[in-house]
């Protein structure tokens, strides 16, 4: 666990990095909190603040700050691939899975009632019966997505921390 622990100081040591992890963090909170508010005909930011429970918020803020750190770690391993001159491929594949899994977790997170859950999924084609059938599912979803997300991070942030790919340093000149 040194290895996760160190992998995410150092992807989050320069200030730059540090602003990115908290800009993607609360737009990332702002957009999941607000999909509801401007998706579902009727609803608004009050109306969003009366339904959602503070577990609810506490689960978008985690998956927020997940997916921040995704960004953050996948911009430092890209820059070490980059470096080494390795495969970029595989930075995309695991970070498109892990920005995609907190995605669709915090849309369902975001779901607090099952008009919200038709009118959002409805956004993107899926019909009503589908919706209310993953409605019965929305915890374990939500879960799901939360593991992928955090295994992306442990696993970037191990691959990081171990070093397997450091960027080489020029030696300074006497």
């Amino acid at each position: 666990m040194d290895d996760v622990r160190i992998g995410i100081l150092r992807s989050l040591k320069t200030k730059r990095r540090k602003a990115i992890f908290v800009c993607i963090a609360v737009l990332s909170f702002a957009v999941f909190f607000s999909i509801p508010v401007f998706g579902v005909p009727g609803n608004s930011l009050r109306l969003q603040w009366s339904i959602m429970r503070w577990t609810d918020v506490l689960i978008l803020l985690f998956l927020s700050c997940l997916f921040g750190l995704v960004v953050v770690l996948q911009l430092e391993n890209w820059k070490c691939c980059r470096a080494c001159r390795a495969s970029v491929a595989p930075t995309l594949g695991s970070a498109s899975t892990g920005m995609f899994a907190s995605l669709m977790g915090g849309l369902f997170a975001t779901a607090a009632c099952s008009s919200c859950v038709v009118g959002l999924l409805g956004l993107f084609g899926i019909s009503a019966a589908v919706s209310f059938k993953l409605l019965e599912y929305q915890n374990s979803i939500v879960l799901g997505a939360v593991v992928i997300t955090a295994m992306i991070v442990i696993w970037t942030a191990r691959k990081i921390g171990h070093g397997s790919c450091n960027v080489p340093t020029t030696p300074r000149k006497p």
